[in-house]
This record gives structure tokens, C-alpha cells and sequence, in this order.
């Protein structure tokens, strides 16, 4: 099966609870021998080094990630405050990089689930 992973933070290392909780299901179902692929939004408050993922890891994840500044500002509050009709916990997290990167991925590849 091809399971794709789409989340707003990488899984690894898993150090807090929702990291531990994806972490634990995406590396459970790779070791069932399931394809698995997380497209996952880097950011600076829980960034990762790809490259330092342990190999034993990566061989049986792929990961695919866009790095996004999602830190807070009080100009982009204000700015969000005036003239924004979504939450500015929500805006931060918007990427056209990241949409991107989830259109040719589900362009380029077929996936049985999907879960955000």
C-alpha cells in the first residue's frame, strides 16, 4: 500500500506528543512493509536536518519537506487583525511552496490513504 503523511510539523525526532503519536503510526506501518511517504512543513521552532535522520529511518520513509518561518510577529498580528478573515494561528502555516509540493506529489504518484 502507499500511505501519504501530510503534516504541519516533521515527526522526527519524536520529542513531543504529536511527534511521537505520527512518528510511532508512519514507522508501524513501514515496518509492514507499506510505502510511506511524509510531505511535512519544516519549521524553525522544530526544524530538522533531513540528513541527519538515521539511515535506518530513511530507508523506510521518505520524507519530503518545505521550510516555513511560522514564527510570531506582532506587525503580522496587527496586519492579520485589519485585514485578514482568517485566524493568525492559521495563517502562519500557509505555504504556496508546500501546496505545491502537495499537488505534484499527488500528481506525480497514486496513494491508497491518505492522512492529515
Amino acid at each position: 500500500m502507499n500511505i501519504l503523511f501530510i503534516t504541519n510539523k516533521m515527526p522526527y525526532p519524536p520529542k513531543d506528543g504529536g511527534s511521537i503519536a505520527t512518528f510511532q503510526h508512519v514507522m508501524g506501518l513501514a515496518n509492514l512493509n507499506q510505502n510511506v511517504t511524509v510531505l511535512s512543513l519544516n519549521t524553525l521552532k522544530h526544524y530538522v536536518d533531513i540528513k541527519a535522520i538515521p539511515k535506518s529511518v530513511t530507508d523506510k520513509v521518505r520524507f519530503l519537506t518545505v521550510d516555513l518561518d511560522t514564527s510570531l510577529s506582532p506587525i503580522s498580528a496587527l496586519k492579520n487583525l485589519l485585514f485578514s478573515n482568517l485566524p493568525y494561528n492559521a495563517e502562519r502555516f500557509i505555504s504556496k511552496e508546500f501546496e505545491q509540493l502537495i499537488i505534484d506529489t499527488l500528481s506525480n504518484n497514486t496513494y491508497d490513504i491518505i492522512q492529515l
